[in-house]
């Protein structure tokens, strides 16, 4: 599934897929695992515009991907990632947090990647993959490490 990458200054471009947008087309805040979507031309901020028809019937998520990070698995062919999205694409920090996964079985015969969130459910994230995330929450600046500190704070064992 490509990606189409809109840079205010230089038009679209294009990611091929899922591990081609991670890899070739983020800041890599988060080293080989993403980061902030830039433009390929002018290294700025960019944004990928999507609209997802949601089960309500009528009705339309309309937003934009700004940063994408891979979670790194133990399960070679399977990666959970997260995209960080918003309803308006410039001027403002993501606010929403959409979890997927791929799996890349292209070294094999007849492999592919595949990409989402299908019939074998949503990704799932092991303990260590949710404290990665939470960091990648705090640096990317979603929340912020007193928000986390108050909210551990409200619990009693």
């Amino acid at each position: 599934m490509a990606y189409k990458i809109e840079c205010r200054t230089h038009g679209g471009s294009n990611a091929s897929d899922i591990l081609d947008l991670i890899e070739n087309h983020t800041d890599r805040r988060f080293g080989r695992d993403g980061g902030t979507i830039i433009c390929p031309t002018c290294k700025e901020p960019a944004a990928i515009p999507r609209c997802y028809e949601l089960q309500e019937k009528g009705e339309t998520w309309n937003g934009f991907f700004k940063q994408v990070v891979r979670i790194p698995s133990d399960i070679r062919t399977y990666v959970p990632y997260v995209v960080f999205t918003t309803g308006e694409e410039a001027g403002k920090v993501s606010d929403g947090i959409m979890v997927s996964y791929y799996k890349d079985t292209r070294d094999g015969k007849q492999g592919r990647l595949k990409h989402g969130h299908g019939p074998g459910g949503p990704a799932i994230l092991g303990r260590s993959e949710l404290l990665l995330l939470i960091r990648y929450l705090v640096e990317a600046g979603l929340v912020s490490a007193g928000e986390i500190r108050n909210v551990l704070s409200t619990f009693t064992r």
